[in-house]
């Protein structure tokens, strides 16, 4: 007899531009989409959100629409796969004005709401913050909707001090503390405030617990002044050491504001050659996850010392599936419509350039258009 209900918030589709540095667009993208039914099936998973990453970059044009046709692969086999639109957004403050149009028309496709991706490297290409004026049109639409934003906003703060960050980290591009362009973590929760006391319901997940498991009391005080606000416990590993760090904190948090906190893994859906390789990782992350909030011993997980919540089973509810349905409103995904995905597929092919990478988005538009009639 299955002993969870799981939904998880946060399950990628590898988007098709970190493939490797060929950055083809060909079967992998297609691949990647399709496989997301094997984390489904072998984890048990009840739903899985997908949230696309769109940023200005042209090679992310396929995300979105490679989402979508993952739910509509999920329609067909009776699963529930919810997706989150990226909105595309340009270098400049001022070619952005768009932003709640373009939103609008993900939700006519069929999205169940959007992924924000403010990850601190974005800045050095986009050198406004998200609380800049150009989001005010794009926020005040999600507020009155109740659209459900899946937000990364910051990163470990180890990143932005040298002697600190992981080797894999720096090797990413992911060190913040020599970059002018960069705000602090400090100046990132200040711009998310600012948002916030303008627009106190808009129905927000922050992912990774807005790496705040080293400062549990600022987590509470933002859950005690915004209310509609939640948090997700996808790994980055350091949240866990976090919790292990302050654990009556901890534990006292995730017991107070059940229904506030949400399943993720950050798990990833890939092409055939390496999708086995994905589902074995995936499975021991969840293993360790499904640990350190069931049970209260010391063990390693994540190449870390940590200590079990040993959370109560209404807290383990909640978590596990309850605070995904409320974010999502208590409702299926929304439904895709097939046709109308064709169409915007072939409008998108016929709107791209004639420059090598949009001839590849091209091409993987055009398979998809296929593959969904």
């Amino acid at each position: 007899m299955k002993c969870r209900i799981v939904k998880d918030v946060h399950n990628h589709i590898m988007e098709v531009a970190g493939l490797g540095p060929d950055d083809s667009f060909e079967v992998p993208g297609m691949e990647n989409a399709e496989n997301m039914f094997r984390f489904i099936d072998e984890l048990g998973w009840d739903a899985v959100n997908i949230p696309a990453i769109t940023l200005d970059d042209a090679r992310n044009i396929p995300c979105n629409y490679l989402s979508l046709y993952a739910k509509v692969l999920g329609q067909r086999e009776g699963k529930d796969i919810y997706a989150l639109a990226g909105l595309q957004r340009s270098p400049k403050a001022e070619d952005n004005k768009s932003m709640a149009e373009d939103a609008r028309y993900w939700m006519s496709l069929g999205f169940d709401g959007f992924k924000m991706i403010c990850k601190p490297n974005v800045r050095r290409t986009l050198k406004f913050g998200f609380n800049d004026p150009v989001f005010e049109e794009f926020y005040a639409e999600a507020e009155r909707n109740s659209w459900p934003i899946l937000f990364h906003i910051g990163d470990p703060i180890e990143f932005w001090d040298r002697k600190l960050i992981p080797d894999w980290a720096m090797a990413s591009g992911w060190y913040y503390g020599d970059d002018k362009d960069i705000p602090s973590m400090t100046d990132l929760y200040a711009e998310m405030e600012d948002v916030l006391s303008r627009f106190p319901k808009l129905n927000v997940t922050f992912a990774h617990f807005l790496f705040l498991s080293f400062n549990i009391p600022y987590a509470q005080r933002l859950f005690d002044a915004y209310p509609n606000i939640k948090l997700d416990v996808t790994p980055g590993s350091e949240m866990y050491l976090g919790f292990t760090k302050n654990y009556e904190a901890a534990k006292t948090f995730f017991e107070k504001n059940a229904g506030r906190i949400l399943f993720g893994t950050d798990n990833t859906s890939v092409g055939s050659k390496e999708i086995e390789k994905a589902l074995s990782e995936s499975r021991e992350k969840v293993e360790t996850m499904f640990r350190f909030f069931e049970c209260d011993d010391e063990f390693d997980g994540f190449g870390l010392k940590l200590k079990g919540l040993k959370l109560s089973k209404h807290a383990l509810e909640e978590l596990y599936h309850g605070s995904f349905e409320k974010f999502f409103g208590y409702r299926r995904p929304s439904y895709v419509n097939s046709e109308k995905l064709v169409v915007a597929a072939e409008k998108q092919c016929q709107r791209l350039g004639m420059d090598v990478v949009s001839l590849q988005n091209k091409d993987i538009l055009e398979k998809l258009a296929e593959a969904l009639k």
